[in-house]
């Protein structure tokens, strides 16, 4: 369940995922730079709470069931 992004901004809204993910890291000492990829793993997507991959232990399941129904619905367009 873990989501690899590029960071393409130092700066992103509160309140978004991305947002939260570079905020995670940074809670854990790790500096960010433009271009750098980070791993995490999203564990309450209502409260924009993320952990970065290495310690996370679990994972909110209605917000990846979201993100596997949008992929499925993106790729039967082309089967049909």
């Amino acid at each position: 369940m873990i989501i690899n992004h590029q960071i393409s901004r130092r700066t992103y809204a509160q309140w978004c995922i991305e947002g939260a993910a570079v905020q995670a890291y940074r809670d854990h000492g790790i500096g960010i730079a433009l271009g750098m990829k980070i791993l995490y793993v999203v564990t309450d997507a209502r409260q924009y709470r993320v952990e970065p991959a290495w310690c996370a232990v679990s994972f909110d399941h209605g917000y990846y069931r979201g993100l596997i129904d949008k992929a499925y619905d993106e790729i039967t367009f082309a089967f049909t």
